[in-house]
């Protein structure tokens, strides 16, 4: 027996389900304990070796063991860490303010719940309704009137009735006629609309031609506030966010994950009229560590080494993750075995079909449980992804490293291959 499994045993005493959220895949009981990672890698308590492209969910951009990024984190432990504010934080405020074109005013706190749950309060103040629109298998935070679609989707939680969520509708992703149905039936009761611009939790579906325009000129013509949630696309789809890259903008916006590198930390920034309802004090927002000392300076840290000297670092990553999905491309090739990769280079994901996932409805069951299937083959072989399939390289993956992920992908899928046709 494992070292792990005896050790998910004494978890388990603890520890509800010997995990620490509820969206693992159920037959994956035992997760990998990390006992140390380094660079692209990640050893776990049995000495095995693992290729990371899993970057904790997105959040590691920098890699593991980053120098400059740890040498400021230890700096700002030792000599900062119990301010509520400090001398570095306009930086940090500036960069985001140049880098994000929605950025007028900026608020901080921890999670993207949070900041979620605070976007739509200040939506509800601004416009004086209650009503929000949010989409099918996109995850925004784990409120209750934001978890699930319905009464089978497996996010749904228990609680007194789903508090709150008889005032959303909750729509199709990438389908204009069924927003347009709603904004015409509710479009006056309506406060916002909140979405992933990329619906990276839902396997990386990019919006079709023009969707995020006409659901911008809808939001624009009923006078609801548009929140686009980027914690998984900001600087990930692009070093200036989905928005950048579709050239849409939002009234309010969502931060975190990649923007510090790991450390947690979530901004909450839009346009000055709304964001100007709390130094009215007409909303009110409050958390111990909004705005802490080592999430500022974590920020800061990864934006710099990311940008500076005209993104070279930055467009080092992007090259990587372009390897990355040729390999992937010639692995599928060669061995006969359906993969497409797509989406933004940096939060993109693997969909075992021949062509680009563009609807929930493309989803197939067969799709779905290949790449279930595919995920486990590839956690065997020495490769971490995201669940199912997402691909999140970080700083530190190495052209070396291509030749690792493209033997162990080959591995995985032909062992996926057997188990498909067993």
């Amino acid at each position: 027996m494992r070292i792990m499994d005896l050790y998910n045993r004494q978890v388990r005493h603890y520890l509800p389900g010997g995990v620490h959220q509820n969206f693992n895949f159920p037959w994956r009981e035992v997760p990998i304990y990390s006992v140390r990672t380094k660079n692209s890698h990640i050893w776990d308590m049995d000495g095995k070796e693992y290729l990371d492209l899993f970057s904790y969910h997105g959040a590691t951009i920098l890699g593991n063991g980053n120098k400059k990024y740890s040498a400021v984190m230890h700096d700002v432990v030792k000599n900062n860490m119990g301010a509520a504010h400090t001398d570095f934080e306009l930086q940090t405020i500036e960069l985001i303010h140049k880098t994000f074109s929605a950025a007028q005013m900026i608020r901080f706190g921890v999670s993207e719940s949070e900041m979620i749950n605070d976007a739509i309060r200040l939506s509800r103040v601004f416009t004086g309704r209650k009503k929000i629109v949010r989409f099918e298998n996109q995850y925004i935070g784990s409120n209750d009137n934001l978890l699930g679609d319905n009464n089978n989707d497996f996010r749904r939680t228990q609680s007194m009735g789903n508090i709150g969520l008889e005032d959303s509708y909750v729509i199709r992703w990438n389908e204009i006629a069924a927003f347009d149905e709603v904004i015409g039936e509710h479009g006056k009761e309506i406060a916002c609309v909140v979405m992933e611009p990329v619906s990276v939790s839902h396997g990386s579906i990019e919006p079709e031609k023009d969707y995020l325009q006409q659901i911008r000129k809808r939001c624009d013509k009923n006078g609801i506030v548009l929140v686009f949630d980027e914690t998984n696309t900001g600087i990930r789809a692009h070093y200036g966010g989905a928005q950048e890259l579709y050239g849409v903008k939002a009234d309010l916006m969502i931060l975190g994950k990649a923007i510090a590198g790991g450390v947690p930390i979530s901004v909450l920034a839009g346009k000055k009229e709304l964001m100007s309802l709390y130094q009215t004090q007409e909303v009110i927002q409050g958390g111990d560590y909004n705005g802490y000392s080592l999430g500022m300076a974590a920020i800061n840290t990864t934006m710099s080494i990311l940008f500076d000297n005209d993104l070279k670092n930055y467009k080092y990553l992007q090259r990587q993750a372009e390897k990355i999905k040729s390999v992937t491309s010639e692995v599928s090739r060669y061995t006969e075995f359906p993969m497409t990769v797509q989406g933004p280079l940096l939060c993109s994901a693997i969909h075992c079909s021949d062509k680009v996932l563009k609807s929930p409805d493309d989803y197939t069951q067969e799709i779905l449980m290949k790449e279930i299937v595919l995920n486990d083959c590839m956690q065997r072989n020495g490769l971490l992804v995201e669940t199912p399939l997402t691909l999140y390289p970080n700083l530190m993956f190495q052209d070396s490293d291509l030749g690792i992920y493209a033997d162990r992908l080959e591995k995985a899928v032909k062992e996926a291959i057997e188990v498909l046709e067993a």
